[in-house]
């Protein structure tokens, strides 16, 4: 994934949702968030600026993030 300041390399093999940083989509909008599961199907997604709560089954999950690279 490359935004043109930021590549990300992605894994789309991976068995479990963890906290963690993933592709996801809400709404057919792609992006990545940080993820932490919470109780009963519930998730935290956040970005640098806000977080919200919602349902796990509220997203499709597409990508594990595993490294990032910011360029300047």
């Amino acid at each position: 994934m490359l935004d043109g300041q930021t590549t990300c390399t992605c894994d789309q093999k991976f068995s479990e949702v963890l906290d963690g940083h993933w592709l996801i989509n809400i709404n057919r909008t792609y992006s990545v968030r940080m993820i932490t599961r919470l109780p009963k199907g519930m998730i935290k997604i956040s970005i640098v600026e806000n977080s919200f709560e919602g349902a796990f089954s509220d997203i499709d999950v597409i990508a594990c993030i595993r490294s990032t690279i910011v360029s300047h």
